[in-house]
């Protein structure tokens, strides 16, 4: 029994055994072979450092090793002072000290003769003087300037206001050193015209034409071509000059020469034929060089037809609103007839009826009201203003603006979401002017 045991046992026994592990492949074998022999190599140089070491001064003593230098060893016999010679380092000291740091004033003399504020310092050139002197302003305007003592070209924030080389101008620009040409600000200079066309010949023709035609209008019709050479440069700036049509020249400055014939720009206030339309429009004075072509290319009798019906001012057509218009200031004097008729004032009005609802709540929310009125009637008073914003509010008193501004003749918009919804009240171009009522909202009940 005890031999029949034995081998179960020692089946089991192999089964709890740990496994061992499997024998490295032979090429590891053999790369860890050749690891194993070979040795690190030492460092076997037996010359000296001679590095420098970081005082600066001396050179490191050692045999020749890999890695940083030591600290130098040598001693300093000598003692450290500052530039003043107020703080002061004893020796002995290690070699590489560096002199000591003073908290006193510096010492130096400066050759404007201020007492520095510094403290003591070991660069060889002090900071600029700070102090605060009276010194004339570079530009020549007799101007003492308040400054620091260092600011070699004071400036006295005014106009400079000389000469330029054209003659014409004089500069714009703040105080300041140098030529003025070159100290003009960008937005002053006026921007370049386009190139003239080539028809010279057409522009001769018509100027020739109105030396002998007295109907043609030569101030309207400035001659095309210039003097091959000027007198004096030009500065750049615009013109400025008074133009035909009342505006200001914005050619670049053209000394000696006549303003160039383009067209002008400027907005100005246009109305419809029965004048119930008004509106801003380029001025258009003044003839471009098509149109000086054109006219060239005419005959005499219809060049001074095309002159003469050539408007200084471009004109608008009318709207579909006009017929309105013009019936509504047609009522308007017809009821200022009948008023004088009868012997009422020409200054009474028609009184306005105001909705119960909007009655009703000026009643309970009267200092609102008023302070709507107030704004309202500004807007009415100046012709200048466009609109008014009010601030976010509920949505009653939006719709109490909104029903109040009809009556006043205004429209509204309403912007942005709840709780930050506002309403903004403005004047609407296509409808008649607007008016105030009277009498005034706050007024019907008391």
């Amino acid at each position: 029994a005890a031999a029949a045991a034995a081998p179960a046992l020692a089946s089991e026994a192999s089964e709890l055994a740990p496994e061992a592990p499997p024998p490295p492949p032979p090429a590891a074998a053999a790369v860890s072979a050749e690891k194993a022999e070979i040795a690190v190599p030492t460092h076997e140089c037996l010359l000296m450092c001679r590095r420098t070491l970081r005082c600066g001064v001396h050179t490191c003593e050692q045999l020749c090793h890999p890695g940083a230098c030591l600290p130098c060893t040598h001693m300093i016999t000598d003692d450290l002072s500052c530039e003043c010679g107020k703080t002061v380092l004893r020796s002995p000291l290690p070699c590489g000290t560096s002199r000591p740091l003073c908290p006193h004033p510096c010492a130096r003399q400066h050759a404007c003769g201020h007492t520095p504020t510094h403290t003591c310092h070991r660069d060889p050139v002090c900071a600029p003087c700070p102090v605060l002197v009276n010194k004339p302003c570079v530009g020549g305007h007799n101007r003492d300037c308040m400054t620091q003592c260092f600011v070699t070209n004071p400036t006295c924030r005014f106009d400079c206001r000389k000469p330029l080389p054209c003659g014409q101008h004089a500069c714009p620009a703040k105080c300041h050193a140098g030529p003025c040409l070159s100290a003009l600000p960008r937005e002053l200079i006026a921007a370049p015209l386009p190139p003239e066309p080539a028809a010279h010949s057409l522009w001769t023709e018509l100027e020739e034409s109105e030396e002998s035609d007295p109907h043609l209008v030569v101030g309207r019709l400035p001659p095309s071509h210039a003097p091959a050479a000027p007198e004096l440069p030009s500065c750049g700036l615009k013109c400025g000059k008074i133009r035909d049509c009342g505006h200001l020249c914005i050619a670049p400055c053209h000394p000696g020469q006549p303003c160039p014939g383009i067209a002008c720009h400027e907005r100005v206030q246009a109305t419809c034929p029965c004048g119930m339309r008004r509106d801003l429009v380029p001025c258009l004075g003044g003839l471009s060089f098509d149109e000086k072509s054109r006219l060239a290319q005419m005959e005499p009798a219809a060049r001074r037809e095309a002159i003469a019906a050539r408007p200084l001012k471009k004109a608008i057509s009318c709207d579909k609103l006009c017929p309105i218009r013009l019936e509504a200031r047609r009522v308007e004097e017809r009821n200022r007839r009948v008023a004088e008729a009868f012997g009422v004032s020409a200054d009474r009005e028609t009184r306005t009826r105001f909705p119960d609802t909007l009655v009703a709540y000026a009643q309970s929310h009267l200092p609102f009201v008023r302070s709507v009125e107030h704004q309202l009637d500004a807007l009415v008073a100046d012709a200048k203003r466009k609109q008014h914003s009010f601030p976010p509010m509920r949505e009653e008193e939006r719709k109490f603006i909104g029903d109040l501004a009809r009556l006043y003749g205004l429209s509204f918009t309403c912007y942005d979401a709840e709780p930050h919804r506002n309403i903004v009240v403005h004047r609407n171009p296509n409808a008649l002017p607007p008016r105030v009522p009277h009498p005034l909202l706050s007024e019907t009940f008391q």
